[in-house]
């Protein structure tokens, strides 16, 4: 009995750390995003920003990608791994659920971003039919399984939400995960758990293997072109982003099932194993923000900082995605164990507790520092900002670009949004400030509690809830229709998660 309470402690812990995490991830990823835009500035005078900046952000920003493919196969996994999909009812309230808190944002931003980006509005180029196509594939979500096709003016105009919708590719295909991965991972010793993430992590390796394989032959034909297009293939592609993925759920499978990991007390924290992990993972934070500050410091001056692919600047090892995904698994299960380790404190401690016992709690497995950490990314501040998460990424692009066309009427400090001109080194910090300002506005905006995204996610939820409905009433239908009603199960032979959407 006592085993079952700790479980159902763990499985209902509030990641708040975890959250802090994705906060600092979707930072840095709208920082870059920002920043990539400097690509106008031609004085010279802000190379720091517009090459320096942007050539450590633009290195980071694909690491802080895959993270983000782990760190969302993880947290679906915290709330979702318990849940029995062998339903179909199941499995279709998942998907109405997934569908209902991604889709109208999606779709509404993407439509934005089809009329701002028109030479009409805002853009700076026509779309051909192939990459008319290819748009309203993508609004039909199924545009990162068409990412080989050849499109010439860059295909979506909604660039940053390439990544989500991967993954809500990814969303729909995990009903039909969860088994085999728990069956895969269940009962592994520690040994043998590293053994599989390292053999995962390989695998991920296998597509980024390939693309710089085709890279070399292409170029011992003599070809010195632009390999964007071929990156770009590779990218969005929903299977090569799978063994990310599965490494998160493997993570939330460990960490429910690891007793060890919820050890309370003692003393001596410095030296416990929840502070052996997070200080591997900070160890780890601080090679790949080397890695990016390295590279960035030894850019020649003729580089530029959008064309990633080009070796002789970035190196072949940057168009590895996933060259550090098992750092980002490391610092993702070292926090998450302080997660649970604050709710187990709260949990033994009573509503008298409080913060104070889960403080104690999480100093007791990773020591005073490990505590530190804890509170930081646990901070109010970032829970909060975290909500606006999925609207940030989504709203970006055409919030931007609105922002540019606007300090172009007003002929404040650009004269043209699609041209390359000199900008003062004070303006260009204002330029990538505000860009950033008006990225999170636009996500507080639309968030679902938001003035904007209110009445959008009310609706769309009432259009789920009803579709459920006549599903269900669907379902009773042919049940009756099929055989004549059984008896009615006893309440204690329900399964509670049939009842959640």
């Amino acid at each position: 009995q006592a085993d079952l309470m700790s479980k159902v402690r763990r499985a209902r812990a509030e990641l708040h750390a975890i959250n802090g995490l994705r906060f600092f991830a979707t930072l840095g990823m709208v920082l870059a995003r920002s920043v990539e835009t400097m690509w106008i500035d031609n004085s010279g005078g802000s190379t720091w920003l517009s090459l320096r900046s942007c050539g450590y952000l633009r290195r980071i920003a694909d690491d802080f990608v895959s993270f983000y493919f782990i760190l969302s196969g993880f947290a679906i996994s915290w709330g979702y791994m318990t849940r029995d999909f062998d339903s179909d009812s199941v499995r279709r309230r998942y998907w109405v659920g997934r569908l209902q808190r991604f889709y109208p944002d999606f779709f509404i931003s993407t439509s934005c971003c089809l009329l701002v980006t028109r030479p009409a509005f805002f853009g700076c180029h026509t779309l051909s039919r192939l990459d008319w196509l290819f748009n309203l594939l993508q609004l039909a979500l199924i545009g990162g399984w068409l990412a080989w096709l050849p499109y010439p003016n860059g295909g979506n105009v909604n660039g940053p939400s390439w990544f989500l919708l991967t993954l809500a590719m990814i969303w729909f295909l995990y009903p039909f995960l969860v088994r085999p991965i728990r069956e895969f991972f269940r009962g592994d010793s520690s040994t043998m758990f590293a053994v599989k993430m390292i053999g995962l992590w390989l695998i991920s390796l296998l597509p980024w293997a390939l693309l710089l394989l085709i890279e070399l032959i292409v170029s011992s034909t003599g070809y010195d072109g632009d390999y964007t297009q071929l990156v770009w293939s590779f990218k969005p592609f929903p299977l090569f982003r799978l063994p990310e993925f599965i490494m998160g759920m493997a993570l939330a499978l460990r960490l429910t099932e690891d007793p060890e990991y919820m050890e309370i007390g003692g003393s001596g924290g410095w030296n416990r194993p929840g502070a052996w992990l997070l200080y591997g993972g900070l160890a780890g934070l601080v090679g790949v923000v080397g890695y990016a500050v390295a590279g960035a410091a030894t850019m020649g001056t003729g580089c530029s900082c959008i064309d990633v692919t080009d070796s002789a600047c970035y190196g072949w090892l940057q168009q590895v995605d996933t060259r550090f995904g098992l750092v980002s698994c490391l610092i993702i299960y070292a926090v998450a164990g302080l997660d649970c380790a604050a709710s187990a404190g709260e949990a033994r401690a009573g509503a008298e507790g409080g913060e104070r016992a889960a403080a104690a709690a999480v100093e007791s497995r990773a020591g005073p520092a490990g505590e530190m950490i804890w509170r930081g990314l646990s901070w109010g501040v970032l829970q909060e900002v975290n909500k606006w998460g999925l609207q940030i990424f989504l709203y970006q692009m055409s919030a931007q670009t609105m922002l540019q066309a606007l300090l172009v009427d007003v002929h404040w400090g650009l004269a043209n949004r699609c041209l390359e001109q000199p900008l003062s080194p004070s303006f260009a910090v204002f330029y990538v400030a505000i860009q950033v300002f008006v990225t999170y506005l636009a996500g507080w905006l639309f968030h679902e509690g938001g003035p904007l995204g209110t009445p959008i996610h009310r609706w769309s939820k009432q259009v789920a809830a009803a579709a459920i409905e006549a599903w269900d009433k669907t379902d009773a239908g042919d049940a009756g229709t099929a055989s004549p009603p059984a008896p009615a199960a006893p309440p204690a032979a329900m399964s509670p998660s049939v009842r959640l959407v």
